[in-house]
């Protein structure tokens, strides 16, 4: 089968208790649309030895966050599935995973308490209040904001995140000005989906030094899969961001 890369997070990484990690391309499609797909999540999940199959949060790139206590037993054949942007879980052992290709999967972790949350995060979820939503979750299941690091793993960057001028005005009215936001080439408009994340994060409360910033770019750098450059495939190849708390005993 031969090597395949795992991408971790490195500010998370001295934390023995936790499982945090994107897949990259070597794996295939992880999109679970197609059995060779859902094979391909199988493998992945072993790798990672994670003691649970994964609540998958099935998103609509809106705001909200579920909160996941325990462990339901899906049907034979099925995934456990969770309509929603975004997952928190204080319950060791429960694994929880996400979908991007392009988006940002943020990965919020309370230090103290081992709380976990992963959120996808797209310009219409950013628009829409995923962020905020998040850190709110966090804070309402116990957590307290000089306790909680994050991480924005592999996603669009701005130099390949070219926006028309009409998404680019809807997307930055919900903000105070462009600034760092967006850059311009030209004629050309790019977002910068990390700093406009990180502006709704200062706004919640949370500073620089808790927030890392993957450097990767699914758009150019040939490691993730990107929907920009899968936009005339019959259907979208997707990576996976999981994360677990392990039991004490593991």
């Amino acid at each position: 089968m031969g090597f395949k890369k795992v991408y971790a997070y490195p500010p998370l990484a001295k934390f023995s208790w936790l499982i945090a990690a994107t897949s990259t391309t070597d794996w295939g499609d992880l999109s679970g649309r197609t059995d060779e797909s859902k094979l391909n999540q199988t493998q992945f999940y072993r790798t990672l030895d994670l003691t649970s199959e994964p609540v998958m949060a099935e998103q609509a790139h809106g705001c909200k966050i579920t909160f996941i206590s325990k462990i339901s037993a899906p049907a034979r054949g099925e995934r456990s599935r969770t309509r929603a942007d975004g997952l928190v879980t204080a319950r060791s052992g429960v694994s929880l995973a996400i979908k991007t290709a392009d988006c940002v999967p943020i990965i919020v972790v309370d230090t103290k308490k081992r709380i976990l949350g992963l959120a996808h995060a797209g310009w219409k979820g950013i628009r829409a209040g995923v962020v905020e939503s998040m850190v709110d979750k966090m804070k309402e299941v116990g957590s307290q904001l000089a306790d909680l690091s994050v991480c924005l793993g592999p996603h669009l960057h701005s130099c390949c995140c070219e926006f028309r001028q009409p998404e680019l005005n809807f997307f930055i009215d919900v903000f105070d000005g462009a600034d760092g936001l967006v850059r311009t080439n030209g004629h050309k408009q790019f977002l910068d989906l990390g700093a406009s994340i990180f502006k709704k994060l200062a706004k919640s409360g949370l500073v620089k030094k808790q927030v890392w910033f993957s450097p990767e770019c699914t758009g150019c750098g040939g490691e993730f899969w990107s929907a920009r450059a899968q936009k005339d495939q019959p259907y979208l190849k997707e990576v996976l961001t999981v994360g677990m708390i392990k039991k004490d005993d593991d």
